[in-house]
């Protein structure tokens, strides 16, 4: 999906503080919710409010990462483009879950 292509490339260029990326995220946003997903209209408004709130991505299904690995935003970024295998919607579900607690 390109919308999901494009707040890749914002993140990677300017990172959590950009107006440009919270913007992307809220025509994401709209995006799935023309699309009638529930799940992703849902988390993406709490990952765009959760990164004004904190200007980062702190949130991970994972207890640890790796360096070397990917983000938890680029991950998430990436399950979300692939929503459509369940395991990766469970996994969503879990981001969800945390991003409610936060």
């Amino acid at each position: 999906m390109k919308e999901l292509d494009s707040v890749l490339k914002i993140y990677k260029k300017e990172g959590f503080e950009s107006e440009k990326l919270i913007t992307a995220l809220i025509e994401l946003r709209e995006i799935f919710k023309a699309a009638e997903s529930p799940t992703l209209t849902k988390v993406t408004r709490l990952v765009y409010e959760y990164i004004q709130a904190n200007k980062n991505f702190d949130i991970d299904v994972f207890e640890e990462r790796g360096e070397d690995e990917e983000t938890s935003f680029e991950y998430l970024l990436m399950l979300m483009s692939k929503a459509d295998n369940p395991l990766n919607m469970e996994e969503i579900q879990e981001y969800k879950g945390l991003l409610l607690e936060a």
